[in-house]
């Protein structure tokens, strides 16, 4: 981890302070915790959702009966109640589980949105540094015009914050900007 204030690179992961500034990097441990975590949960989110719609594909398969006579189509029917049965409770257990997940991923966004309105507090009352979450329609000249007022400071912000593209960035990066 590098420390977001003096760029000491040679923090050990976890740590508590930073040893060449004193920095409180807690806050910036626990957001990388939490956004580790909503990956892992998107991911997991993902992964369901595609085993749905295998499960689903699956299932609507069995019911193309092309040109089957209807007796035939009656004699398939009870031959396949009980695995009907089965795929409709699979269905319903992984649709339990996709609710699961989307209630963990809004509490993890809650959590999320609570830990960066602290860190932004604290930032605020230190006067060194400030965190700033992307939004919609922002670029790095627009952040760079609005903490210095010098849209050229955009290149400063993406070096301190280590992007490598300054144009390209998304809603929702966390950008740390020094005063």
């Amino acid at each position: 981890m590098d420390c977001p204030v003096c760029q000491n690179s040679q923090i050990e992961e976890g740590a508590s302070h930073c040893s060449n500034c004193n920095s409180d990097l807690s806050a910036f441990t626990l957001i990388k915790e939490v956004e580790s975590n909503r990956s892992g949960l998107r991911k997991s989110r993902m992964i369901v959702v595609i085993l749905l719609l295998l499960v689903v594909a699956a299932w609507g398969g069995t019911y193309a009966t092309g040109s089957q006579s209807v007796a035939q189509e009656e004699e398939q029917l009870d031959g396949t109640a009980d695995k009907t049965d089965t795929k409709d409770e699979q269905i319903s257990t992984l649709m339990a589980e996709v609710a699961q997940q989307k209630e963990k991923i809004e509490q993890l966004d809650g959590e999320l949105v609570e830990l960066l309105t602290t860190i932004e507090n604290e930032a605020d009352e230190s006067g060194n540094f400030t965190v700033h979450v992307v939004q919609k329609g922002e670029s790095l000249w627009r952040i760079a015009e609005q903490y210095h007022g010098d849209g050229n400071k955009h290149e400063h912000i993406a070096d301190h914050n280590e992007i490598d593209q300054p144009h390209y960035i998304k809603v929702g990066d966390t950008i740390i900007i020094k005063h």
